[in-house]
């Protein structure tokens, strides 16, 4: 590297000046020269030269290599050894100052360039790696998630940051004495294991919600990030811990609050079946009966011409519609809240009869896809695809402005379906109002209750179907 500062530690003056004219012609700049070991350490600390050629025997008490050896250890500058002797306890000396070049004397213009550009090279990315490695250790060890790093081979812990040492309860020095299987109970151990295998191959960066040991015994748990480095030539795996143990403990908390209020909605959904089916039986059985026994008292005293004016006799006949009328609406609201076929006939009967008075009341063409050949459908199932029925077809008259509706109903033996698809105007489904929605959200609540799944599908322009599966072996 032209232009590269060179100090020269040589004793022979001739010898010294000779090295001097050479690595000026060779383009180097020579800030200076040394004849002993303590002026060679003066003026490295003084003039911070790019590289040190050393001569061995020196005048003085400091031989060359006792010079070198502290111009490295403080100054971090780079030195090549041009020395005449060449014997094996010289050579073990100046071995363990970790010299750029060793260069007999005399020496080739060509060998001593070629020794001070590789050792100027060397040194430069040493020095960068150097600089990398305290970058990586300051952002490791300071980092705010727990670091380790694992021998792959032998999955012990090689080194670890502050915070691991927190998170975990040991000191540094036994953080390396532990080994994987350290921090991990004994039953998480199999999952544990395989999960640092996958790690360890690539097949993904990210372990969630590990469970980890402390040195107290206690468990927290963590997701670990972890990439493969290597580290004292060997093969390793750092991975960060990040704690999770609050937000576990919070999504456990919503998650419990979740099936609390599930629980709670689907009790609301069973009384409400049960007031229903017992408001429909009163109306069925008590209001309908009286209203059925006053029509044939009236039709007899027609019939028996009690009333004799002609007055009387038209105020019977109208009273006697009247009744009839009450008589049917009483019966449609008993449908409406629990239709009696639905219990006496079943689910597919009872679809059936719905959508038949849906489309004569209506004006609807309603095409019946009817697929069910399993009969033990459980109460509860039965109950719910009756009411997404009753709702989406309520819907579909009130907003859809459709000509077409097509009713699917199937089942097998481990699931039932029922699908409802109109050529409506169709709409947003992440965009619907919240008033607009409930009747959308009680459906789907309905389904995840009972196990199932629930869909809507629907674009302007497009119509849309709703969709719900339950399975048959419904744990409600």
């Amino acid at each position: 590297m032209p232009n590269s500062k060179i100090l020269i530690v040589e004793d022979e003056g001739v010898i010294a000046k000779d090295i001097k004219n050479i690595l000026s012609f060779l383009g180097y700049s020579v800030i200076a020269v040394a004849s002993s070991g303590e002026e060679a350490i003066e003026k490295a600390k003084e003039m911070h030269p790019d590289l040190v050629l050393m001569d061995i025997v020196l005048e003085g008490d400091m031989d060359g290599v006792k010079a070198a050896e502290q111009i490295r250890d403080s100054f971090d500058i780079p030195v090549i050894y041009l020395t005449a002797y060449s014997d094996n306890t010289t050579l073990q000396r100046a071995k363990i100052t970790e010299p750029y070049g060793y260069i007999l004397k005399p020496f080739q213009e060509r060998e001593l360039y070629t020794t001070i550009e590789m050792a100027l090279y060397k040194h430069q990315v040493e020095k960068k790696l150097k600089e990398s490695e305290e970058k990586f250790r300051a952002i490791f060890e300071h980092a705010t998630d727990g670091m380790l790093v694992v021998d792959l081979e032998t999955k012990k812990f090689l080194t670890g940051n502050t915070m691991i040492c927190e998170m975990l309860g040991y000191s540094p020095e036994e953080i390396k004495n532990l080994k994987v299987a350290d921090i991990h109970a004994q039953e998480d151990l199999p999952y544990v294991l395989a999960t640092f295998e996958e790690l360890a191959r690539g097949e993904y960066t990210l372990a969630a919600d590990i469970p980890v040991k402390r040195k107290d015994g206690n468990i927290f748990y963590a997701d670990i990030n972890a990439s493969r480095i290597s580290l004292y030539e060997k093969p390793c795996i750092m991975g960060s811990f990040r704690d999770i143990t609050e937000r576990k403990r919070m999504q456990d908390s919503l998650m419990e609050s979740e099936r609390q209020l599930r629980t709670l909605s689907s009790s609301i959904l069973s009384a409400q079946e049960q007031d229903r089916k017992r408001i429909s039986r009163e109306l069925h059985d008590d209001l309908g009966q009286i209203l059925t026994a006053v029509l044939l008292d009236i039709s007899r005293a027609e019939k028996q011409k009690i009333f004799i004016s002609s007055g009387s006799y038209n105020f019977m006949k109208r009273l006697r519609l009247i009744l009839q009328e009450a008589l049917q609406r009483v019966r449609n609201l008993s449908a409406i809240l629990r239709p009696g076929v639905l219990d006496q006939l079943g689910l597919k009967a009872a679809v059936v009869s719905f959508l038949e008075e849906m489309e004569e009341q209506t004006g609807l063409k309603i095409i019946k896809k009817m697929q069910v050949h399993y009969n033990n459908i459980p109460e509860s199932v039965s109950i719910a695809i009756y009411r997404i029925l009753q709702e989406a077809t309520t819907n579909i008259v009130k907003h859809a402005e459709a000509k077409q509706v097509i009713v699917k109903l199937r089942s097998d033996s481990k699931t039932i379906s029922i699908s409802i698809k109109d050529d409506g105007q169709g709409f947003n489904p992440e965009s619907l109002p919240i008033d607009k929605g409930i009747g959308f959200l009680g459906m789907k609540e309905r389904v995840e209750w009972l196990g199932g799944v629930f869909k809507i599908e629907s674009a302007h322009g497009r119509g849309t179907n709703i969709y719900a599966e339950f399975p048959l072996s419904s744990r409600k």
